[in-house]
């Protein structure tokens, strides 16, 4: 019979079970972390470029980022109000007017400062080429304002359509060859960082708001793709914007 020491066993036993698991575990991880890595770095590879440097338009502790960003022309209908906020949350309203005639209020929706964004929700998209105004007020009154008004214009029809049939064009391919949802995301913030808009007696510049609105629109985004959005946007409220 083999003389076995079973004091000895009992011993060594869970030592070498203890170390295959730990040693597995962390390959695993170390599999992770290195998936992670490539992951953000072709990310980073494909990030639209950086805005370029603008003064903060901020009230305390509220800095109000887009739109407008560059140029008050915004091509989506449906714009993405962003803002930066760090101090203790509360209620407020954002309420969106038109710019001309009665300055009739067109849309308003309650929302807490900490969410720091959101969509226009009316059933009606605005209107192509008209003029709004928005700010951040008071939940209770309309007249204690927390951000002050900030002027867009819904670009007009014939250009949006362009930027349309692009956008579709540039879609269609980058489905057809497989891309994910980010990697599209992506592509398409691009072309908004690279599209020139002209304004009368001003430098050329590029659409900024629609970069941030469809950076901001992909639903469950990766861990990578979050945080990387979240410096790329933090760079609207910095009087010079940093690298991602």
């Amino acid at each position: 019979m083999l003389n076995i020491n079973y004091r000895l066993l009992l011993i060594i036993l869970p030592l070498i079970i203890t170390s295959t698991i730990t040693s597995e575990s962390f390959t695993e991880i170390k599999s992770v972390q290195s998936f992670a890595q490539t992951r953000a770095s072709n990310l980073i590879s494909i990030w639209p470029r950086r805005p370029p440097r603008k003064p903060k338009t901020s009230r305390g502790s509220i800095c109000s980022i887009s739109p407008p960003y560059g140029t008050y022309i915004v091509w989506h209908n449906r714009p993405l109000f962003l803002w930066k906020y760090s101090g203790a949350d509360k209620q407020v309203k954002i309420v969106l007017r038109e710019y001309e005639g009665n300055q009739d209020t067109v849309w308003e929706q309650p929302v807490t400062l900490s969410t720091q964004k959101l969509l226009y929700s009316k059933n009606t998209p605005l209107e192509a080429g008209k003029f709004y105004q928005w700010r951040l007020v008071n939940a209770e009154n309309n007249l204690n304002k927390i951000t002050d008004w900030q002027t867009i214009q819904i670009m007009p029809s014939s250009e949006r359509e362009k930027i349309q049939s692009d956008l579709q064009a540039l879609e269609q391919n980058l489905k057809i060859n497989k891309a994910p949802s980010e990697e599209i995301a992506l592509r398409k913030a691009a072309y908004f960082s690279n599209y020139q808009i002209k304004h009368q007696n001003s430098e050329p510049t590029n659409l900024w708001s629609d970069v941030l609105q469809l950076l901001h629109e992909i639903n469950n985004p990766s861990a990578e793709y979050t945080e990387l959005l979240k410096k790329y946007t933090d760079n609207f409220c910095q009087q010079t914007p940093t690298q991602n």
